[in-house]
């Protein structure tokens, strides 16, 4: 995943690989705090298309979305998880 930062636009670039891994239900998380806003909610970004999916989402049963949108979290420092906290980012011209 890519993050850029430009002035008040935040961009998330998805590789094949995050891809990948939010359809096998590993989704990628982004906390505020990596990019300057301290008070806002850590962000869950998941892929979730499936007939089971949906009507979790019909039956407004967020607990069993969010549930089934990280099934299959993993923690890979080896394709760039981290947990040493916010990490500066360079804004882009």
């Amino acid at each position: 995943m890519l993050v850029l930062l430009k002035r008040n636009r935040l961009v998330l670039v998805l590789d094949e690989v995050a891809v990948e891994r939010m359809r096998r239900g590993d989704p990628v998380q982004l906390s505020c705090k990596d990019v300057g806003l301290e008070n806002g909610p850590n962000i869950t970004i998941g892929f979730g298309d499936s007939p089971e999916f949906m009507a979790m989402v019909q039956r407004n049963d967020i607990r069993a979305a969010i549930d089934y949108i990280y099934r299959g979290f993993e923690f890979r420092p080896d394709l760039g998880d981290h947990d040493d906290g916010p990490r500066p980012l360079t804004e882009t011209n």
